[in-house]
């Protein structure tokens, strides 16, 4: 039987990653491990494990005995911290992954050297400063073409961005995180909210979707968390600079990336972040609702297995809506329905 092991099973995504794993048409035996005492139980896997979280020393010690005891033939990672400390000892396990190369996931990661490096390139990017005291601030704000600025932390959800404007507000946020040398302020951007997904296989692009952000519901902050409402969408804009912001970074991608845009006032996309090695919350659920299984795709490309090959671009129709709310079943409805329909009945 293949024994897959997912981390954070107790989180949102980890949770979608085992759906998908029972959904497929294949007899997988489910180990789990979670760092957090009391997410454990959530863990829907046949067997769920306790480890240190994964800036801990003693993580991969852990991880690799969980490996050898429960014998695990592939890891899935399912949050940034894990794909970070698992992509610098894929080679040390005793088990398959499906990830990028631990500089590549490096790179990506602390958004100030993304921005440098996708900056020397053609995908577009809102202008960034890296504040490292008050004077970086109003360097900023005077450069910056736009009214508001995005202020948030350069590494894996340091802390969420923020729509700001006044310098001493935003040297007062960045004090209050401890956030000097480590924080940026970006162009905020007001346009559309999108995203694109896609999983590659050894350099090659395997398959992709974009889809629109549209409703963030009780969020303080619009841009973080996860959406309430997501649409599927088709845009070769979309398309080429999704894939091109990837291979920009990691020249030989492989597993599964998504870049998050802003578009300007003139409708540009402009690339935000780069999350390597990891399906998001909306798009490991929503997709597979939809009948994208990404997580077995994951597997399969891990154990190097011959697989169903979906679109390369556009995987999904266009304008179906994945809404979710906490202690809400979550639904697709089309655009249609949404528009012409409404849900009286």
């Amino acid at each position: 039987m293949l024994t897959v092991l997912v981390t954070g099973s107790g989180g949102n995504i980890g949770a979608n990653m085992i759906r998908g794993l029972r959904e497929w048409d294949r007899d997988v035996n489910v180990v789990g491990t979670e760092a957090n005492k009391y997410y454990g139980f959530l863990s829907e896997a046949d067997n769920t494990y306790q480890v240190p979280l994964a800036s801990d020393d003693d993580y991969h010690g852990r991880l690799e005995k969980i490996i050898e005891q429960a014998s695990v033939d592939v890891v899935l990672p399912s949050n940034g911290w894990e794909v970070n400390a698992i992509s610098q000892h894929a080679n040390r396990l005793n088990a398959k992954t499906a990830l990028p190369q631990s500089d590549a996931v490096t790179r990506f990661q602390n958004k100030w050297t993304l921005y440098q490096l996708l900056n020397n390139t053609d995908v577009p990017t809102p202008k960034t400063t890296l504040v490292e005291n008050q004077s970086d601030i109003e360097a900023a704000l005077e450069s910056i073409p736009t009214d508001d600025v995005w202020v948030r932390g350069t590494g894996i959800k340091d802390y969420p961005g923020r729509q700001m404007h006044d310098p001493d507000r935003i040297a007062d946020r960045i004090d209050s995180k401890n956030g000097w040398g480590s924080s940026t302020v970006s162009a905020y951007l007001a346009g559309d909210d999108l995203t694109w997904l896609g999983v590659f296989d050894q350099g090659t692009l395997v398959c992709s979707q974009s889809r629109q952000r549209l409703d963030y519901g009780e969020s303080q902050s619009w841009g973080t968390g996860a959406p309430t409402v997501s649409r599927t969408i088709h845009r070769d804009d979309l398309n080429e600079l999704g894939e091109r912001s990837i291979k920009a970074v990691d020249e030989c991608p492989h597993g599964v990336y998504f870049t998050d845009f802003r578009t300007n006032d003139e409708g540009i996309p402009h690339a935000t972040e780069v999350n390597p090695g990891r399906l998001g919350t909306t798009s490991s659920a929503f997709y597979l609702r939809a009948g994208l299984n990404l997580t077995a795709l994951l597997v399969q490309i891990a154990l190097e297995e011959r697989y169903d090959t979906p679109p390369t671009y556009d995987a999904l129709p266009t304008d179906l809506n994945y809404i979710s709310k906490a202690h809400c079943n979550p639904v697709i409805v089309t655009t249609d329905e949404i528009e012409n329909k409404g849900f009286e009945t």
